[in-house]
């Protein structure tokens, strides 16, 4: 990730939607196709996590297509990224 994180959320709506969009999909193709990126997998999947926090809508929307497409594929991964986010919370 380019972007740092606390960076995203400052950007207008549309650049974050996008932001969204574009990670889901490099990570759908990522686990669909067996890459050997899994820190990848496991850097990216708590920016799309903590995006299902946003104040837009149209984002939060996007971030759950995108776990959704992921899901889609490999379901474990998801279950097991949104675990790991909600115990770094407690």
């Amino acid at each position: 990730i380019l972007c740092p994180f606390d960076t995203l959320f400052l950007l207008k709506v549309p650049i974050r939607e996008s932001a969204v969009k574009a990670l889901g999909r490099l990570l759908t193709h990522q686990v669909k196709e067996h890459h050997a990126g899994l820190p990848t997998l496991k850097e990216s999947m708590p920016f799309i996590v903590a995006f299902l926090k946003d104040d837009s809508s149209d984002v939060r929307r996007r971030a759950l297509s995108s776990l959704k497409s992921i899901a889609k594929v490999n379901s474990i991964i998801i279950i097991y990224s949104i675990y790991v986010k909600c115990c770094a919370q407690l």
